[in-house]
Formats: structure tokens, sequence, C-alpha cells
């Protein structure tokens, strides 16, 4: 079997859906070495891949804005890139298909319904034009996927039509997450990055967008810790868009020069290398991530299951993937999140126990699952 992908987000690798794409088809490919994947980007893609990943460089054509050349390309190239190399089948790991029914079966994944139900990510009208065209060419898709449960129900409640077609392929974790870092290693990728690995450490990872809510997870810190303790808040990532609604990082850029003589410090490592995660997640005290809204949430699953406690708002999503073992916190104030976060630091005993509850925890999601269910998905269309 020849499958088609949309793999333009190989080209921003550290946002989920960059990671998403990588992962569940490196697995695939692995998994069905018989079968051919041809993985198509506007722009080369860095990385190594299994030998049955064909890799196509297929270059924006389209002469006009940023986003005009992206949905042409979306819309037009692709397409007709698919047709004439003949797949079998086509997946787009975000909801890009065509917006009218295409010749070839199409499986499409949705990771959250964020983009047409909050408001401040539909402020302007070529957005809102662009995501809703988006939206109601899901019913053109042979298949959905959605990546959790939390995620099914929302589209469910957004189009009760595509009840018959979807299905349920939750995101993976990498086995590195499950091993045992030794200390050693853990002080090396901290020096990388340039953390003082004496010093305890919160960490963040994430996008800087408004749902990601890092200024109340900031301001959490600086009233709580920050003035009273020698521990720091690691800001991992960065802004990968310009704009209103990425203003978040340019705040606590600002909040960071302001407290740069307290106890507690705010530092910005840049963007993580993926063979560095896990032990930056070790070292930390906890993972926090205190998101309005996500789809699944990888980080905070690949936290919890390299032993470090996580420290999670208290929606829905959440205890889907965390179940009975994250902390929870609510987003009516940050007093609770202040709380909470000095809790970790002050009190010994409950941050032991917040970690000793968690040394058993086995985690059921895995990226040969994912691969097996969306594989069924194929295999119904071929």
């Amino acid at each position: 079997m020849n499958i088609g992908v949309n793999a333009r987000f190989l080209t921003k690798p550290f946002t989920g859906i960059g990671r998403y794409t990588k992962a569940l088809f490196t697995t695939l490919a692995l998994e069905h070495p018989n079968d051919t994947f041809v993985l198509v980007s506007h722009e080369d893609v860095v990385g190594d891949f299994p030998e049955n990943i064909e890799m196509v460089v297929l270059p924006e054509r389209f002469h006009g804005s940023g986003g005009m050349k992206k949905t042409y390309w979306e819309q037009v190239q692709l397409p007709a890139f698919f047709k004439k190399y003949g797949v079998d089948v086509v997946h787009y790991p975000y909801p890009s298909n065509p917006w009218r029914k295409f010749t070839i079966p199409v499986i499409v994944t949705v990771h959250d319904t964020i983009p047409w139900v909050l408001s401040e990510y539909r402020e302007r009208f070529s957005t809102r034009l662009y995501q809703d065209h988006c939206l109601k060419a899901l019913k053109f898709a042979d298949i959905i996927s959605t990546v959790s449960f939390s995620t099914q129900k929302d589209l469910l409640a957004l189009n009760r039509g595509f009840e018959k077609k979807i299905f349920v392929a939750e995101n993976g974790m990498d086995a590195d997450y499950k091993k045992n870092i030794p200390d050693e290693e853990v002080r090396r990728v901290l020096g990388k990055y340039g953390i003082d690995a004496v010093r305890p450490y919160f960490f963040y990872l994430g996008g800087y967008d408004a749902r990601k809510n890092v200024s109340f997870l900031v301001d959490a810190f600086v009233s709580s810790i920050a003035s009273d303790f020698e521990v720091d808040l690691v800001l991992a990532g960065g802004k990968i868009l310009q704009g209103k609604l990425y203003e978040s990082y340019d705040r606590a850029l600002e909040t960071s020069a302001k407290v740069a003589n307290s106890k507690g410090k705010l530092l910005f490592p840049g963007f993580i290398d993926e063979a560095d995660l896990p032990a930056l997640y070790k070292g930390s005290l906890a993972f926090v991530n205190v998101s309005k809204s996500e789809g699944f949430n990888l980080p905070a699953l690949e936290a919890l299951c390299s032993g470090t406690p996580v420290i999670a708002s208290d929606i829905a999503i959440h205890h889907e993937v965390l179940g009975d073992f994250g902390h929870f916190v609510g987003l009516d104030n940050n007093v609770f999140l202040a709380e909470m976060l000095r809790k970790f630091v002050s009190d010994e005993t409950f941050a032991q126990n917040a970690r000793t509850a968690i040394s058993g925890y086995e985690c059921g999601f895995t990226w040969s699952n994912t691969a097996r269910k969306v594989y069924g998905a194929y295999e119904k269309l071929r």
C-alpha cells in the first residue's frame, strides 16, 4: 500500500502536530516495511526516517501572502501531486483535506477544536474563513481520527454527522521516557541548556499562545516562589509566530527582567532537542501545565512517564491523560496554583510522596497502539 501524507508540520518539529507526524509515521513505516509512506512537505525536512518513507519537497508556487500560499499548496498542489503519484490513501495529520470530495480515500486527524471554538483564535477574518472551510471539509473525509476522547466529544458537539466515521487513536509515548536516566546524564543535559543542576526548578514545555496560560503560571511563580526560595521556573520553547496571541512569551521575558534580583529566576533555554527531554523532566521538581484547553497534552504525559509529578489545570483532557496521577488546580485565580507550587518547595514529605506515588505508573499510551488503530483505518479504505 502507498500512503500519501501531508507532512508540512515536519518543518516545525517542536510543535505538537510536528511531533505527532514524525512519531506516528516513523512507527507505521517500521511496523509495515512492505508499504511506502510518501511524506510531502513544502520545504526540506531535517531528520532520519525509515527506508520505506519517501520524503518529497513540493515547493509553494502561489505568489501571495503566507496564508494564501499555504492554502493553495494544501488545496491545489498537494492533491494534484497525490493523484499523479497514485497513492492508495491520503492521511492529513491536521485538518487540511480538500474542500470537496477527493478521488482518493482520505483520513484526517483532528487534534482539538480550538480554532473553531475559542474567540481569540478567530479574530482575523481570513483566519475564520480558512478554519471554517477546514471544518466544513471534514464532511468530505472518509474517516476522522481524533487524538483523545475529549476531542472526539468536542468535535461531535460541533457536528453530529461525523459520528459514523470518527474514531479515537490516542497519542503515544516514546520508550525513552520510561528509561532510568542516570544523574550524571541529567546534569550534562541541564548544563547544555545553561540550567544550574544544583538549583531546583519547575519545568514548562509547550507553546505560548493564549490558551496555554503561561502568564498565569508566571504570575503564580513570582507571587509564591521567586522572592522566598532559590527555585527556578524553566520555560522551554519559544514563539513560532508573532502577534497578540503569543504575547505571553514577551510578557514572561519582561517579568524575568523585573525579578532578576529575586532568589527564584525565570529561565529560557529555548527549544529542546527531543532526546534531551527525559533528563529535563526527571531533573525537575514538577512539570507544570495550566492550559485552558488541550487536545491531548503530550508533554504532561511524557513528564508523568518520566517519573516526574505533574501539576495541571483541572480540565477534562488532563483527567483523561493523567488519570489519578495528576495534581490538578483550578483556574479561577492563581492562588490555587501558587499554593501548589509552594507546597512542592516547602513540604519535602509532600514532594517525595508525590514522586513515590507515580513510581509504579504504567503508561498505556504507545505509538504502536496509535499506529495499529490508524493502519486499521487505512485497510478499511483500500
